[in-house]
């Protein structure tokens, strides 16, 4: 299976808003850098958000659920306000 979002970079940071991860391997798989997820679905994936390398955060607005593992490491709800 494929991976869908792959983030590998110390200066990078990546806004996902309303993004649809399905049936890959890692939905979203960070190694390095920032993810920021709001308004997104990762469902039907082995692994829905492997957040391993830096920093992320969530608006606590996504629909992460149905993968066989929902999410790796550390994905802090941090709102919308």
């Amino acid at each position: 299976m494929p991976n869908g979002i792959f983030i590998n970079g110390n200066a990078t940071t990546v806004l996902a808003i309303d993004t649809t991860a399905s049936d890959n391997d890692f939905g979203i798989h960070v190694l390095a850098g920032v993810l920021r997820l709001a308004h997104s679905t990762i469902s039907g994936n082995k692994i829905g958000v492997s957040q391993g390398g830096g920093p992320g955060a969530s608006a606590g607005n996504n629909f992460i659920h149905g993968n066989d593992t929902d999410v790796l490491g550390s994905l802090p709800n941090v709102g919308t306000g």
